[in-house]
């Protein structure tokens, strides 16, 4: 499956849960690493992603799986290939960590904003839009001119995450259900 040969040790893995049938998407330059501290952290009840660890305590290890879903050659696609496949596993089904790709620089750049709200009314027709902040707060809005001047964020890029087109804007994801996102 894995070689030692260095162009094959990076790439693209899931981690399933074979009773619930939930994906935990992630990249590494060495994936055997990566698979060991995986298993590491569940079995000493530190897994960072709760609801994995949660599935690992309900149900034991016997039922979970670790697989690589695609091998990479350049680092540098890493995480491109990552979001595009947990992109894929939102789409086909359930996956713990949909939120994967935020990073730590999102974060920061939420909490140093100070949002100002236009003055000028919204008109009747806006849309309204539910999205969950890099924190993780859920806030819902009326048309998206607002939140996008108040935190820096691309209109474009914020209504395909709301449509389901992307994972993730500057962390920003849709605080739709599944059932909505099917809907539209």
């Amino acid at each position: 499956m894995i070689t030692k040969d260095k162009k094959t040790k990076a790439g693209v893995y899931a981690l399933i849960c074979l009773w619930s049938g939930l994906a935990y998407v992630g990249a590494s330059r060495n994936l055997s690493n990566r698979f060991q501290r995986h298993f590491d952290l569940l079995r000493l009840n530190r897994h960072p992603c709760k609801s994995l660890q949660e599935q690992w305590n309900e149900f034991g290890p016997d039922c979970f799986a670790v697989f690589p879903l695609e091998l990479i050659q350049d680092d540098a696609k890493l995480c491109a290939r990552e979001r595009a496949w947990t992109k894929k596993c939102l789409i086909e089904g359930k996956v713990f960590n949909q939120r994967n790709a935020i990073t730590d620089r999102h974060r920061r750049e939420f909490r140093k904003c100070k949002p100002k709200w236009p003055e000028e009314p919204i008109g009747a027709s806006a849309k309204q839009y539910c999205f969950i902040s890099p924190t993780g707060e859920v806030i819902k809005v009326r048309g998206l001119r607002g939140i996008c001047s108040a935190y820096n964020l691309n209109p474009s890029h914020l209504s395909k995450v709301n449509r389901g087109i992307f994972v993730q804007h500057r962390g920003w994801t849709s605080g739709k259900t599944e059932e909505e996102m099917l809907k539209n």
